[in-house]
């Protein structure tokens, strides 16, 4: 039956969907105010990592669960497999923002995929999960091939900044699951996300230190962009705050979807605007290939016997940067929430050095 409540969480999901694309445009333009626009961006990726950790502070604080020394050093060091994240935006100039956005959603997949039929979630004969994957690799490739077809087409620059988006979608995958064993033993999702923004920071320093003072690019910063950096802090603090509330009142796969139909939906937007740097028309071959990553995804993320759905589910939603986990957070368990953790936490235990689910895609 549809809810008032519902409606309202539609809508809420379909925004934070959007002001993911909202901030990549921000960062653009932050960006832009510096000579090395390209290599800026990690100045202001590393600000907004910032931001976000410091908005999660209170709610490590306030977490009821106890903090135990993590049991597996590599869930400490999901932080690092963020860093090429900075990538994104310099990218998004030269082949548009939804280009972006779906080729780091098939890193992402195709990483989790792996992760399942390495621990036996997933079999060749699961039909939809793995048909689901072929079907968002063919609309990715369907929108890759509209994109480099135009009169400019794709550019060396352009193609090694999409190998670098495509490490950057591997890397949150590996970041979630550092942050997914992570949680287990600090006691919560915010505190395992924390902890991973700290990492990330520190991790970034060699890479400042190479940017600052082997190239010479610093950090740009005008008082009349204080709207705009302010958005970032904002942006970081909605996101965290909705992804934590959304899941219980939606369903996992539900508020992945929304979410992703407000990427989408915004993407294509600002690339027929050109708000990124790169004019990308929308045709009927764009939405075809949106069609298709959308369909592929609900068949990857619902696909399976029950306890298959209900971790596809799970996965597939924590996969998204800054996912908090409801559940973990408040001990209220939507859709099974408790016995999916446990089989997590089981399948964990089992890996002496493998590396699974975010936290800040």
């Amino acid at each position: 039956m549809v809810t008032a409540k519902l409606i309202g969480c539609i809508i809420w999901a379909l925004l934070v969907g959007a002001s993911v694309t909202g901030m990549m445009c921000t960062n653009v333009v932050l960006n832009g105010r510096s000579p090395n626009p390209d290599f800026h961006s990690l100045y202001t990726a590393q600000i907004a990592t910032l931001f976000g950790g410091v908005l999660l502070v209170p709610r490590c604080i306030t977490a009821p669960a106890p903090c135990v020394r993590p049991g597996r050093w590599w869930s400490l060091i999901g932080g690092i497999f963020a860093l090429p994240g900075f990538v994104c935006v310099p990218a998004s100039k030269y082949v548009g923002v939804q280009v972006v956005l779906l080729t780091q959603l098939v890193a992402m997949l195709g990483t989790a995929l792996l992760f399942d039929i390495r621990r036996g979630r997933v079999r060749l004969t699961d039909f939809k999960r793995l048909a689901g994957f072929g079907v968002v690799i063919a609309g990715v490739f369907v929108e890759n091939l509209s994109v480099g077809s135009g009169s400019e087409g794709f550019s060396v620059e352009a193609l090694l900044l999409l190998i670098g988006v495509f490490g950057s979608g591997v890397g949150y995958a590996l970041q979630a699951k550092c942050n997914s064993r992570l949680a287990r033993d600090v006691g919560s999702t915010a505190r395992s996300t924390f902890i991973s923004s700290m990492v990330c920071l520190v991790a970034g320093v060699p890479l400042d230190f190479v940017f600052g003072a082997g190239y010479r690019i610093g950090l740009v910063m005008h008082l009349h962009d204080w709207a705009l950096w302010l958005y970032t802090g904002f942006q970081s603090a909605f996101y965290i705050a909705s992804l934590s509330r959304l899941p219980g009142w939606m369903g996992y796969t539900t508020s992945y979807l929304v979410l992703l139909v407000g990427k989408l939906t915004s993407s294509s937007v600002v690339d027929a605007m050109g708000l990124s740097g790169k004019v990308v028309p929308f045709d009927y071959v764009r939405g075809l290939a949106l069609t298709m990553v959308f369909v592929g995804t609900a068949l990857f993320s619902t696909g399976g016997q029950r306890q298959q759905r209900e971790e596809a589910s799970f996965t597939i939603s924590s996969l998204e940067p800054a996912f908090v986990d409801p559940a973990n957070e408040d001990k209220t368990d939507p859709a099974g929430g408790a016995k999916l953790r446990e089989g997590m936490t089981a399948a964990a235990a089992t890996e002496a050095s493998g590396v699974a689910g975010p936290s800040h895609a």
